[in-house]
């Protein structure tokens, strides 16, 4: 049974060990392994349902023409895509169609029996072989789709998101060869001004920024800006966001969104001088009081 849990931990990604930031090895114990397992919808409980699993994963990715995804880099171009099909199929005449993020589309022809093999499987009775289609295209990094149908016009057979990703980050023109720029780092959060409601936000980002350009500087550092944990405001670590999609809502200038201005309530809300000593006290605080701000700004938000 634990050769089959660790076939599966390994088909689906779970590692079997990690290294902390003491660098103290740590073995990931048959709890976490089937947890995790469980997470993923993929049954552990029996020797049986290990089997089974084990069983539907190998159908999955043989039965299925295309993989869900292939990622590429810019320099790993031609590209070779593995195709998965029937033996008895692979004789057919297909075609192959690359529709770019642009919307521009590539088109061809090929013969699955014709190309490199790459293995074989029986699956429910049922012959599989893989064939490696290589494609001799410039892609530009993007997400762009890839699909295969047959010749005869029976419609889409298959279709996976193609990304190709950039060798490296963005050089900005300014740091080519032996450029050089300076500039401020902060963590916006721990700006102060005369008024923000008790941390750094997006205008003293505003004026920030345009201090650096008064005095010359080429670069702004900042923390992450994701969104953290609107219900726990002390947990404010900006490493340990609960989504990198959206942004920090602590991180509003409310004053300046244009719903304030046409908001009546906010406005006489934000005028109660005991709301306003509740911002100076933020203000004067040593440390950002997370659980303060958040609250003053909730209310007004």
């Amino acid at each position: 049974m634990d050769n089959m849990l660790d076939r599966l931990c390994d088909m689906y990604g779970v590692l079997p060990h990690y290294y902390d930031i003491w660098g103290n090895l740590h073995f990931t114990s048959d709890a976490a392994k089937r947890a995790l397992l469980a997470a993923m919808g993929v049954a552990t409980g029996t020797e049986e349902e290990m089997a089974e699993s084990l069983c539907a994963h190998e159908r999955k990715i043989w039965v299925r023409p295309l993989p869900q995804v292939r990622v590429v880099r810019e320099t790993s171009q031609p590209c070779r895509i593995t195709i998965s099909l029937p033996v008895s199929d692979e004789g057919f005449d297909y075609r192959w169609c690359l529709r770019r993020e642009s919307g521009q589309e590539d088109r061809g022809d090929f013969v699955p029996a014709s190309m490199e093999e790459a293995g074989r499987s029986h699956i429910d009775g049922r012959d599989y072989v893989r064939r490696v289609l290589v494609l001799d295209l410039t892609v530009e990094a993007g997400y762009h789709a890839f699909s295969i149908m047959r010749a005869e016009g029976s419609g889409l057979l298959a279709e996976m998101s193609f990304i190709v990703a950039p060798d490296k980050c963005y050089q900005p023109p300014a740091i080519h060869g032996d450029g050089r720029l300076w500039g401020f780092a902060a963590q916006l959060y721990g700006i102060r001004s005369k008024r923000n409601w008790g941390v750094g936000d997006f205008g003293d980002l505003h004026r920030m920024i345009e201090f650096c350009s008064e005095v010359g500087a080429g670069a702004a550092l900042l923390n992450p800006l994701h969104a953290l944990f609107p219900h726990a405001p002390e947990h404010a670590s900006p490493y340990s966001p609960s989504s990198r999609v959206y942004l920090n809502p602590l991180y509003l200038d409310v004053e300046r969104i244009d719903d304030f201005a046409e908001c009546g309530e906010a406005q006489e809300m934000l005028d109660k001088p005991s709301f306003r000593d509740q911002l100076c006290l933020l203000r004067a605080a040593d440390q950002v009081d997370y659980r303060g701000v958040a609250e003053s700004k909730s209310k007004i938000l």
